[in-house]
């Protein structure tokens, strides 16, 4: 029996050791998280003024049409609730009513690449 409590003394230990490190070990990743998303925010681009705006999604175009509609039916919504009506409603949409807005999603989305390759041949000539 003394080897055996030997055995459990030690494996207690070893046990305290290793759930200390796994403690620091944690407070070290989340030290390490915040510093990185720190350091996105300082290095986040700066989008010049001139550059053309990006296309949006067929949903977000869905939301941007619907969105007064569903407030006015709901008046007392906030935005998290807002967002879960809308969310609700595209995917009830079937797929000929969401093809309305994937048309239009895709219109955008060739406007956004004409428009950028002159801006880009225009950022070229400068």
């Amino acid at each position: 029996m003394d080897k055996y409590d030997k055995l459990l003394d030690e494996n207690a230990e070893l046990r305290t050791m290793v759930d200390g490190l796994n403690e620091k070990m944690d407070t070290m990743i989340k030290m390490l998280k915040a510093n990185h998303r720190q350091e996105l925010r300082r290095v986040k681009k700066n989008r010049p003024a001139d550059a053309p705006k990006r296309h949006v999604s067929s949903y977000i175009h869905y939301s941007n049409i619907v969105r007064a509609a569903i407030k006015e039916e709901n008046p007392d919504a906030d935005m998290k609730d807002m967002s879960k009506l809308i969310g609700s409603s595209w995917r009830a949409l079937g797929d000929q009513e969401k093809k309305k807005y994937n048309d239009i999603a895709a219109d955008d989305k060739n406007r956004y690449n004409v428009e950028m390759d002159a801006y880009d041949k225009a950022q070229g000539e400068v």
